[in-house]
């Protein structure tokens, strides 16, 4: 999986010269892929292979490319389509993917708004701030009566949502305790081998379940040297973002 998915995109990636073009053919590519996809949790996901892959996967980067052309490519089309990745995703994928999809689409209004101009200008970028953070108080105060609310819309119709019902029967509470669990047990294999780690995929394959923590992940697989690099790059790169937010306009 290291090579698929980490070595082989890099090597390929190092001979891009326009990354925006890339970037275009990837949206629709990703938006191609979801409306292929969006049939196969209604079929018990005889394609992807089950709840996880299906949002991480296939329905997550869907949701990503519409996004990206409604609001950086300021399109129309996607619009609906974009609703119905979303919908998907909190219906049949996982809490974390919802969740990223959701605080993708929060960076994305704050930087690029719903307007005509795909221009970043730090003082509407501090208004849309603002309007975030009050819509998250009221999704605060509203989540869990929407939650029941729509599970039981869900339950009239049939349709099983484990993410849904793992939040309606287990509550936040016990999901919060399950993650904290299993961040103190990888702490404590991390300590064996602080330096190099215990190995890609060692942890799950002995627990069962993966460390919901990416980069508790980097640490308990590859140690101290590895995170530093992971936040080295990943320091990077908001960096090179930031950057060009500011050539674009303030």
């Amino acid at each position: 999986h290291f090579c698929i998915y980490a070595v082989v995109p890099l090597f390929l990636m190092s001979f891009v010269t326009d990354y925006g073009k890339v970037l275009r053919y990837w949206c629709r590519f990703a938006v191609a892929i979801g409306i292929l996809f969006l049939a196969d949790p209604v079929l018990k996901y005889p394609w992807s292979g089950g709840y996880m892959p299906f949002g991480f996967n296939h329905m997550l980067p869907a949701f990503f490319g519409a996004a990206m052309l409604v609001f950086y490519e300021r399109k129309r089309w996607p619009i609906v389509l974009l609703l119905a990745f979303f919908v998907e995703l909190l219906i049949y994928a996982n809490k974390g993917a919802t969740l990223t999809a959701a605080a993708f689409l929060v960076v994305l209004y704050i930087l690029f708004g719903l307007g005509r101009t795909t221009v970043v200008r730090m003082h509407q970028v501090r208004k849309r701030t603002k309007v975030i953070l009050a819509a998250a108080l009221i999704v605060l105060v509203l989540f869990m009566p929407a939650v029941n609310i729509l599970g039981m819309i869900l339950d009239y119709f049939g349709i099983s949502s484990y993410a849904l019902n793992s939040i309606r029967y287990g509550g936040l509470e016990r999901i919060v305790n399950l993650r904290t669990d299993i961040w103190v047990d990888v702490w404590q294999k991390f300590m064996e081998n602080p330096l190099l780690g215990t190995g890609i995929g060692t942890y799950q394959a002995a627990a069962k379940v993966y460390a919901h923590n990416v980069f508790l992940e980097v640490l308990n697989a590859s140690g101290l040297i590895a995170l530093a690099f992971f936040i080295g790059e990943l320091g990077s790169s908001i960096r090179m973002m930031l950057d060009s937010i500011k050539k674009k306009g303030i």
